[in-house]
């Protein structure tokens, strides 16, 4: 579950986790995943799947599949099929282990020949947490593409997945950013930072909350070296150069 980074006033903004940054799938419809308990644990859970057209309207009358696997192989594969219900979809799974999780969502729509599908990475917790942060669904593969994409030249985002702290206390995951990150006045000046775990993080002289972004335009050189959470080695140096 590792996400790439790409390359003095503080603006914090709590992210409406639902209407930021919208994926949109071929043929205009949106697929949003959330689940009963959120997030999830190991043990019986519901995958809720929601679908979005162009008006922000659900759509009815879909069959919707979900297959669900670990991302490190050995163990066989989850598989439901949701039951509408209001214009949600409701597919009940057990999931026998805690860990990094991928989940395929399969949306055949009416008078759709192709189906729509869309790809969440997701992280099994071994009991259900006491608080989720500010998070109330998954996002999706391509929606975390669409975002680095996107981005200004002069942005440098750090995206922080859900289940972070979880692999970092446990010695699992990869780190999430390198142990340097160089930023360049002529350049990529600007750091921003998105939290989507359900816990807060700190990164250098950041501390980020759960659900927050963080954006840091630097305007002189500077060199700032410090604790950092998301990291097996705890520290990160951001070198801002001229």
């Amino acid at each position: 579950m590792k996400y790439a980074v790409a390359a003095v006033t503080i603006l914090v903004v709590v992210i409406g986790i639902s209407a930021v940054l919208r994926n949109q799938p071929t043929g205009g419809v949106e697929i949003h995943l959330s689940s009963e308990p959120f997030p999830l644990a190991v043990g019986q859970s519901t995958l809720l799947v929601s679908l979005i057209d162009g008006e922000g309207a659900p759509v009815e009358g879909a069959t919707v599949e979900v297959n669900a696997r670990m991302a490190h192989e050995g163990m066989l594969p989850v598989a439901g099929q949701a039951i509408e219900s209001n214009g949600q979809y409701r597919a009940f799974v057990t999931l026998p282990m805690m860990g990094e999780w991928i989940v395929d969502v399969i949306a055949r729509l009416p008078q759709q020949p192709a189906p729509q599908q869309e790809r969440f990475e997701v992280y099994v917790y071994p009991i259900v947490p006491p608080d989720s942060g500010n998070q109330t669904r998954y996002r999706s593969v391509s929606e975390i593409d669409n975002l680095f994409a996107s981005r200004p030249s002069d942005e440098y985002w750090i995206v922080i997945p859900m289940g972070t702290q979880a692999l970092m206390r446990s010695g699992q995951g990869d780190d999430v950013i390198p142990e340097e990150i160089r930023l360049d006045l002529s350049g990529r000046h600007v750091l921003v930072i998105r939290n989507d775990d359900i816990a807060d993080h700190v990164v250098g002289p950041f501390f980020v909350r759960s659900g927050e972004i963080i954006r840091q335009r630097f305007t002189s050189p500077a060199e700032f070296q410090g604790v950092c959470t998301i990291r097996h080695g705890a520290e990160v140096s951001i070198i801002v150069e001229s």
